[in-house]
């Protein structure tokens, strides 16, 4: 046994080095070995003489330099197999389908995709479900003259139709957002709109709602329109830019209650509103540790398997990095012409002072040129899943909570890069990464839980 740290907490443990059959799943080899010892060392003591493959995590990245490998006539030749590789690997097994006779690449007819930033106002708009902010988002539609609704949270039967259309493992997030639409046109086949906003990074070009587009063009759902604005442009082309922040902040103060506290209320407020609700919130007592979340929107929502509730329900007080304050981020660091610099000056202003109002409550950073020095610091121009607020939003809470816990798809690599940027070492309190893909179970509640254990 050895002593190590785990982000600022030190134990003295061990530590099991597993490897599983990717096949079977069972368990072929365990060692153990104290904890300060580095996954990579052990690699070579995993790797059996007929293994032609191995899939790890960072943890494992670079094996293939280290001497033990290198050296040894098997392992050198075993290849660490990346979602790319294994991509390609399937598209060799599938069966091969002829084309026609005098088949001309040129001659395929190109289909125009329009997918709208706006919705029109002729037809009703689903959104999809992103927990106490969407009847917000759903009302400032309404006022602005579309006819909104709110579908529901994806669950099995969604989740199950979104997977159905995927050949590969893809993040949750688009498999959510592919069932849900599939799941509601089971039951409705009137003319429609669902709102499926687009970002740089997994869904760069729209991806994801140019997939549910073409899934519906092959269901014959011609109706359905997709509207897909680009949430790094949606300060230019939102209906109304400042309604749009008043309704994401009311979802954020939501949050910033407790759960059996939270307000309910649809109506947007006006800024004076925001401030006493803020205030009236700052003066209700903290609740057992602190926890800082910071990911992507529905993972910090709908798609957590229920485990943010369930914190909330043992005590815990969960502080989610505010939407409204992550879409400021973004879009500074979009404005490259600075078109929108006094509005948004104007915006971190309220932000600061609802957070100062939110005291002991507030999950909104004091200093904004300090989450973006933060950021520059480690992720320069780095752009995709808004990574560099996720990065710098996590290195500020951490001076402030018990605990972070960063929330992303499984897959995603952008929690990925963070990682190999030193996240965990900036911050001031344990991190714990979680990744979710509707299959959480007691093996990630027991991990989880023993994170939090160690944690003041």
């Amino acid at each position: 046994m050895h002593q190590t740290r785990k982000g600022n907490v030190w134990c003295f443990s061990m530590k099991c080095h597993v490897g599983v059959n990717a096949g079977s799943g069972l368990v072929h080899t365990i060692t153990v070995t104290s904890a300060n010892k580095h996954d990579i060392t052990e690699t070579a003591n995993l790797i059996r003489e007929d293994d032609e493959a191995v899939d790890g995590d960072s943890g494992y990245l670079g094996v293939q330099k280290r001497s033990e490998i290198q050296q040894n006539e098997h392992f050198s030749k075993v290849g660490v197999i990346t979602r790319v590789e294994a991509f390609l690997n399937s598209l060799s097994h599938r069966p091969v389908q002829p084309l026609p006779a005098n088949f001309q690449i040129e001659d395929v007819p190109i289909r125009r995709v329009s997918m709208p930033a706006r919705a029109e106002t002729d037809k009703p708009l689903y959104l999809p479900n992103l927990g106490e902010y969407t009847p917000l988002l759903a009302r400032y539609f309404v006022q602005n003259g579309v006819d909104a609704h709110i579908l529901p949270a994806p669950d099995e039967h969604a989740v199950g139709l979104g997977r159905a259309q995927t050949s590969a493992k893809e993040y949750l997030p688009f498999v959510a957002l592919l069932g849900g639409v599939l799941a509601d046109r089971e039951t409705d086949v009137a003319p429609a709109q669902f709102l499926i906003p687009q970002s740089e990074g997994a869904e760069a070009d729209g991806q994801y709602a140019r997939v549910i587009r073409a899934e519906l063009d092959r269901l014959g759902q011609d109706d359905v329109k997709i509207v897909a604005p680009m949430l790094e442009r949606l300060y230019e082309n939102a209906m109304d830019r400042d309604m749009l922040m008043r309704a994401l902040l009311m979802g954020d103060l939501a949050y910033a209650a407790p759960k059996a506290q939270r307000n309910k209320s649809n109506e947007i407020p006006t800024w004076d509103e925001l401030n006493m609700q803020a205030e009236t919130i700052g003066n209700l007592p903290i609740a057992g540790r602190k926890i800082a979340v910071i990911g992507t929107p529905l993972c910090q929502t709908v798609l957590d398997d229920g485990v943010w509730r369930t914190l909330e329900d043992e005590g815990e007080t969960i502080l989610r990095a505010p939407l409204a304050e992550a879409l400021c981020f973004l879009w500074r660091d979009s404005d490259e012409k600075r078109t929108a610099k006094a509005w948004l000056d104007e915006i971190e202003a309220n932000l600061r002072k609802i957070g100062r109002l939110l005291g002991a409550r507030s999950p909104f950073a004091p200093d904004m040129d300090a989450l973006r020095r933060t950021a520059n610091a480690a992720l320069g121009r780095f752009a995709g899943a808004n990574g560099r607020y996720r990065y710098a939003k996590a290195v500020q809470m951490s001076a402030n909570v018990s605990a972070v816990l960063t929330a992303a798809p499984r897959y995603e690599n952008a929690a990925m890069i963070l990682d190999m940027r030193g996240l965990r070492e900036a911050c001031q309190a344990p991190l714990l990464e979680l990744s979710f893909d509707h299959d959480w179970d007691e093996t990630a509640w027991a991990r989880l839980r023993s994170f939090l254990y160690y944690c003041r």
